[in-house]
């Protein structure tokens, strides 16, 4: 299972998202993919990889977060999100729920997950 919980903070972390995401899913990260299907959608570009974790927004977090944990594909069963559309604004969250993957998560703004 591969799990992304509702409070993320990279405050103290001066370590960059690529860096970040290949070491939590090394595979992925090198995956064109990847890039293509998760990345891309969750706008998680070029210019946000070669940000440090800890000068990222709340909004910029969660979608490196759900970026990780989206970059478990093939190695687990179940993905278990738990507001993954918190600090995002409408657009992304929109982009978040159609990713692409069967997801487990909670949500209390219903007209996301109609979308």
């Amino acid at each position: 299972m591969s799990y992304k919980p509702q409070h993320i903070s990279f405050a103290s972390s001066a370590v960059t998202v690529d860096a970040f995401l290949r070491r939590r899913v090394p595979a992925a990260a090198c995956s064109p993919a990847f890039a293509s299907d998760v990345l891309s959608p969750l706008g998680v570009d070029a210019a946000l990889r070669t940000r440090e974790l800890s000068s990222l927004s709340g909004g910029e977090c969660q979608r490196v977060a759900l970026a990780a944990c989206l970059g478990r594909w093939g190695e687990v069963d179940a993905f278990l999100v738990d507001e993954p559309s918190a600090h995002l604004d409408c657009e992304q969250r929109v982009a978040a729920a159609k990713v692409g993957h069967v997801l487990f998560f909670t949500v209390h703004t219903v007209h996301v997950v109609q979308t």
